[in-house]
């Protein structure tokens, strides 16, 4: 198996991981509330509370940016996917040629 095969490979699996991450109701969950109440400590500080403020819209940053990279990693596992398809395609028509 070539090296570029092998690591269509791993993508697909950390993609379909991600994927499974994801869709799982608990870590909906858990990121909805999580962002709920990073909006809500944003929304409900005072005028002179700007430290709190852009402590809450980097959390708030960082929380979209995990997701974020989990869906790109979800992504790429599925366009390795497709990828690993048309490697297996291709060998069995080659394999019908001979």
């Amino acid at each position: 198996m070539a090296d570029d095969e092998m690591k269509l490979l791993r993508q697909r699996a950390r993609g379909e991981e991600a994927k499974r991450l994801l869709e799982n109701s608990i870590l909906k969950e858990t990121f909805a509330t999580v962002e709920k109440e990073i909006i809500a400590a944003w929304q409900d500080s005072m005028g002179g509370e700007g430290v709190q403020r852009e402590e809450a819209y980097r959390l708030l940053r960082a929380l979209r940016r995990l997701k974020g990279v989990m869906e790109s990693f979800m992504y790429t596992g599925e366009i390795a996917r497709k990828d690993l398809l048309e490697i297996e395609a291709e060998a069995k028509a080659r394999e019908r040629r001979a």
